[in-house]
């Protein structure tokens, strides 16, 4: 069964009736997806902890065995071009900065962050393809207009 990892910055998860202890987030994260087929995070929005949490996240091996798409709200038009880079292909950072840039966010959009995302991911797909579980459960990230009604 494929699960679901979805950022989105209008997504609140909210823990009615229960007791919320702290807990590390990558560690409870991952535990999220015992119980849970999608696990949605907000968006980081210019958070650097939040955005570090993110990327220890993905690089972790068990996010990849739990978990093998990510949602991310940004031009859906340019996928094919997203499928390319996570796989390994030639792609210009210019073009890939395309995907973020070109979206529906009100005002400029920082490359960092967005990068950064998109370099981990593809860094954890040439790990799994060159492991001992070779192929097995690579990432995929699908670029999503959030909002569009699409």
């Amino acid at each position: 069964m494929r699960k679901l990892y979805v950022v989105a910055s209008f997504v609140t998860l909210c823990c009615y009736g229960r007791e919320i202890t702290p807990q590390r987030p990558v560690k409870a994260i991952n535990t999220a997806f015992k119980t849970h087929q999608i696990v949605m995070l907000g968006g980081t929005d210019g958070s650097v902890p939040e955005h570090r949490i993110l990327l220890n996240l993905i690089r972790s091996s068990r996010f990849s065995k739990s978990s093998n798409d990510i949602a991310v709200g940004c031009n859906s038009s340019y996928q094919s071009l997203v499928d390319q880079y996570l796989a390994g292909g030639n792609i210009a950072t210019d073009q890939l900065q395309q995907v973020w840039r070109n979206s529906l966010a009100i005002g400029p959009v920082p490359d960092q962050p967005f990068q950064e995302l998109f370099t981990a991911v593809r860094e954890v797909n040439r790990r799994l393809t060159a492991g001992p579980r070779k192929g097995a459960n690579r990432m995929h990230r699908w670029a999503c207009e959030l909002g569009t009604g699409a």
